[in-house]
């Protein structure tokens, strides 16, 4: 089957998108956004804003693969789960986070969206406690990929995970079907 495999990194101070068309092509897209004041009304403004951007995004990546092979094809989206070690605010993470996954429920995936561990990105990049510059390096000498950020890494990391547990790639050593089986497990 035809899938189009979407990859989300998601972070209030950078969410990056990443979006494989069935020929294997990925295109990539990185939206920042900085803080903008503690009232609820700030916090919800910048939350709509990067909603907004990585909406506008898949739908036009969409868009063009549609019109690239003639027709709509289905998609599937594989987001990066909560970090809980992370930094910044909690509350504006899981405020963002949910308005997200929200808009993202809405563009009704074929297979919904499935929500992967950060610890399984590692493990599919290069093993699962690896820190990010290891992450970073794996998939540049793996796939020749370079981008300016960790978000990019992540979200085409997502992408090419996505990917293996769909049948459209072939898990290229065992972390990375290992991983591939983890999220199967899990979406069971």
């Amino acid at each position: 089957m035809r899938v189009i495999v979407i990859g989300i990194d998601p972070s209030l101070t950078g969410t990056a998108v990443a979006v494989r068309a069935p020929n294997g092509e990925i295109d990539v897209g990185r939206f920042a956004s900085k803080p903008c004041g503690k009232r609820i009304e700030d916090r919800l403004a910048r939350c709509y804003g990067l909603r907004a951007a990585v909406s506008r995004f898949i739908r036009d990546e969409t868009e063009q693969v549609a019109r690239s092979v003639g027709v709509p094809l289905p998609a599937v989206c594989f987001i990066e789960g909560y970090s809980y070690n992370s930094k910044g605010s909690v509350i504006a993470t899981a405020e963002f986070g949910g308005l997200l996954r929200e808009m993202l429920d809405g563009m009704c995936f074929a297979k919904g969206i499935t929500e992967v561990s950060p610890a399984t990105v590692k493990r599919f990049a290069v093993k699962g406690n690896a820190s990010k510059t290891e992450v970073v390096a794996a998939l540049t000498r793996r796939y020749g990929v370079e981008f300016s950020t960790d978000d990019e890494y992540d979200a085409y990391a997502l992408a090419r995970l996505g990917a293996v547990v769909e049948g459209l790639e072939r898990p290229q050593n065992g972390n990375q079907l290992a991983a591939a089986e983890a999220v199967r497990k899990a979406r069971a």
